[in-house]
């Protein structure tokens, strides 16, 4: 079984290609499944790549 790679919020602008404030703002309007563990937010790789519409390349 496969486990899905957490991002942070910070990697994930990188992806969605915004800034970093531009996404936590889109983190805590709940737009994307972030979760948010103490002050870092996360996102399975998987769901984001789903939300944008994007393929994931397999290693």
């Amino acid at each position: 079984m496969k486990t899905d790679h957490m991002l942070t919020l910070r990697e994930a602008s990188v992806v969605m290609r915004c800034s970093y404030s531009k996404a936590l703002k889109i983190a805590k309007r709940g737009e994307l499944p972030f979760v948010q563990l103490g002050s870092t937010w996360f996102i399975p790789e998987s769901k984001l790549f789903e939300a944008l519409g994007l393929t994931r390349k397999e290693a």
